[in-house]
């Protein structure tokens, strides 16, 4: 299968994701993302109990992957993420930041990442912790 990046032979490679091509260590759809010894799937994250969805984007909010669960729209989700997470890195003049936004029901995780706009939607019941930390690992 020819990914929509490298779609001739000249530019394939086997370090980079077949489906974004991004590289293989930081891409989010189901690849391993490495930092430092420990690694994160998109799915690891949505199988947690209570969590309702999780995705990249594009730093303009455009959906890269997603998974969210029915009643869920990710592209809200993730044009929301983008569009905190760019704020908040205006309003403190930094290249990398993340957020955490609690609601009266949900618990909205924001990173950015190398490819975009990592997010995490999840019930306030859920093993925030847990989600915490696979989150962190992302690069």
């Amino acid at each position: 299968m020819k990914s929509r990046r490298y779609s001739d032979e000249s530019n394939a490679s086997p370090d980079r994701c077949a489906r974004h091509g991004y590289e293989k260590s930081v891409c989010v759809c189901g690849l391993p993302i490495q930092k430092g010894r420990g690694s994160v799937k998109l799915e690891d994250i949505t199988r947690i109990p209570r969590v309702l969805g999780a995705g990249l984007a594009t730093d303009d909010g455009f959906i890269i992957e997603s998974q969210c669960t029915v009643g869920y729209d990710a592209e809200k989700s993730a044009a929301m993420a983008a569009q905190i997470i760019n704020v908040t890195m205006r309003s403190l003049t930094t290249k990398n930041a993340s957020v955490v936004l609690y609601t009266h029901n949900s618990v909205f995780f924001i990173k950015k990442v190398e490819q975009g706009v990592f997010f995490v939607i999840c019930q306030r019941d859920a093993n925030l912790g847990l989600i915490k930390i696979k989150v962190d690992r992302i690069t």
